[in-house]
């Protein structure tokens, strides 16, 4: 990982001819968006300061060179992991959690982006970043919440053992602790604040009683 100010990231990103090159908008090095571009040898530019999250809303490419966030949209990495194969074995686990995160979460969809994080949350390309959005709410004196796409890892155990959990019971009251805790801690992951902080606190409570 390579951290540059604005200038010299934009200049290196047009000058280098590797188009394994992205752009991420959030300077948070262990976020788990990152995965799947570092496990393939990605350099990723940080842009680190407030104004350069309002200048690539509208300057879209430098020298011919595109800026892509990894944290909008489906990660294309030309990944050879098939996620189609497995949307239909997660697929009720995937209406439940978009069930009982309905009023934070607004899709549920199988990950290309983790490869050791069970959860992230992602927006749409066309949406606000969450960083633009606190700042343009910062500046009209209020505060909202977009809803955000959550993605799951298909491989991590904890949404296996979830999968598994609901299939045995979908009726488990556990699911809502569950839900509740994998957005929290995706909210968490990514350094941001997390707006029902007592939610989260008790669902894992009652997870970690129930486990001792």
């Amino acid at each position: 990982m390579t951290m540059r100010n604005t200038l010299m990231a934009s200049d290196f990103e047009a000058e280098n001819d590797d188009p394994r090159r992205i752009v991420i908008m959030q300077p948070v090095e262990h976020s788990p968006h990152l995965e799947a571009f570092r496990a393939r040898g990605y350099e990723v530019l940080f842009l680190t300061d407030p104004v350069d999250e309002m200048l690539v809303q509208w300057v879209w490419e430098y020298k011919e060179k595109k800026l892509k966030s990894i944290v909008k949209g489906v990660a294309d990495l030309g990944d050879d992991r098939d996620l189609t194969s497995k949307v239909k074995e997660f697929s009720s686990l995937m209406d439940v959690l978009q069930s009982k995160l309905d009023a934070s979460v607004r899709q549920v969809r199988l990950s290309g982006r983790l490869t050791s994080s069970p959860v992230c949350l992602v927006v749409a390309d066309d949406d606000m970043s969450p960083n633009l959005e606190a700042l343009i709410g910062k500046a009209k004196g209020e505060v909202t919440r977009q809803k955000r796409i959550m993605e799951i890892n298909p491989d991590h155990d904890l949404v296996s053992r979830m999968r598994a959990a609901h299939a045995a019971n979908p009726e488990d009251p556990a699911l809502d602790d569950f839900a509740n805790i994998l957005y929290g801690y995706a909210l968490l992951a990514e350094g941001s604040e997390m707006p029902e902080p007592e939610k989260f606190n008790e669902a894992l409570l009652r997870v970690v009683t129930k486990a001792i």
